[in-house]
């Protein structure tokens, strides 16, 4: 789960995008097919293999720039938090 500004949406200007749309609201982005996701994966199989797919949801909020992203998952090998970290 990720929330993320409208640059974050691209650089093309588009409705969903627009300030008069977005204020005061918020919604999924790309569900299904963001493109990110397949990085995601690769990062989080170096700490566990064989993790499988994800599901990965980027929500747009009214705001210009950054992101916020919340991921959980059950590990099955032994990792510190201090691992997670680096």
């Amino acid at each position: 789960d990720a929330k993320t500004g409208v640059s974050g949406a691209g650089r093309k200007a588009s409705m969903g995008t627009h300030f008069s749309e977005l204020n005061d609201n918020f919604k999924i982005y790309k569900v299904n097919e963001h493109q990110h996701t397949p990085e995601i994966e690769q990062a989080l199989n170096e700490w566990q293999p064989g993790l499988g797919p994800i599901t990965f949801s980027a929500h747009l909020v009214p705001m210009t720039r950054g992101i916020m992203a919340t991921m959980y998952t059950r590990l099955t090998c032994d990792l510190t938090a201090d691992d997670l970290h680096d």
